[in-house]
């Protein structure tokens, strides 16, 4: 089996759901934003604060090469991996992408970390970004969840689930 990416909008849980996956699929999970974190010994924030959007980005199509030459893996891909000229190789992955509504992603982003693209947890600031990318992760996607009100759990196994059809 192709290792998995996941794909989709911040705050829709795909660092969760790729260490659920991992682990009751007996893969190693791989998270593309903290590998980049933990190699520059930075925030995200604090790389594209210092270096710009461009440098983060360029970081992070290396980091996500280096995931896709493992064999094994559940990759949690940042939100923006789309946007990147390295995006093409997501088809070397089984690509899940994770949707949900701006209102619900805006909801969840509001108990959670401060995220470099946005200014606030404002719906129509995530709205924007969601129109930009949506197309994107629909045409990475092999399988794509909406998973607006599913649990982590009720997610996992839909993936799974689908998955026995690859």
């Amino acid at each position: 089996m192709k290792n998995i990416a996941i794909i989709g909008m911040m705050g829709v849980g795909k660092t969760t759901i790729a260490k659920l996956l991992a682990k009751q699929l007996d893969k190693y999970s791989f998270d593309t934003d903290e590998y980049v974190e933990y190699i520059r010994g930075q925030s995200i924030s604090k790389i594209i604060a210092d270096y710009g959007e461009q440098t983060f980005r360029e970081l992070e199509a290396q980091v996500f090469s280096l995931a896709v030459s493992y064999e094994n893996v559940v990759i949690s891909c940042g939100g923006g991996i789309v946007l990147g000229e390295n995006a093409t190789k997501l088809r070397e992955c089984t690509v899940v992408y994770l949707s949900a509504t701006p209102k619900v992603l805006a909801d969840r982003l509001k108990t959670s970390y401060p995220r470099p693209l946005l200014s606030g947890n404002d719906e129509q600031e995530i709205c924007n970004i969601y129109n930009q990318r949506k197309i994107l992760y629909q045409q990475f996607a092999d399988i794509t969840i909406n998973c607006s009100y599913l649990s982590r759990k009720a997610t996992a196994q839909q993936i799974i689930e689908k998955l026995k059809l690859f």
